[in-house]
């Protein structure tokens, strides 16, 4: 099917409703399928675009145990695991 190339033709922009010729209007970088003006074109910042996922994230054969000696939420765990029992004392709630 052949179009016409629109050369004369007017179009209404789709984000701000101005009338422009036809041939002016670009796709929207935000919106799929609407035709704006070129200064009302809305590009979608790169933060906005899915992450690339090319990088791998899990091992493939993880073996051992994660190095703990630096850490110092483990060494905090440790510390209150080997505490004594506490033995005679009453934390509240008695008379």
């Amino acid at each position: 099917m052949r179009f016409a190339t629109g050369k004369w033709a007017l179009a209404t922009c789709g984000r701000c409703g101005m009338r422009g010729r036809y041939s002016e209007m670009v796709d929207d970088g935000q919106t799929p399928g609407l035709r704006v003006h070129p200064a009302c074109r809305d590009i979608r910042h790169p933060q906005e675009k899915p992450v690339r996922a090319e990088d791998g994230v899990a091992l493939q054969r993880p073996t051992g145990n994660p190095d703990t000696a630096n850490d110092p939420l483990a060494t905090a765990a440790t510390l209150i695991n080997n505490l004594p029992p506490l033995t005679g004392h009453s934390f509240g709630g008695g008379t």
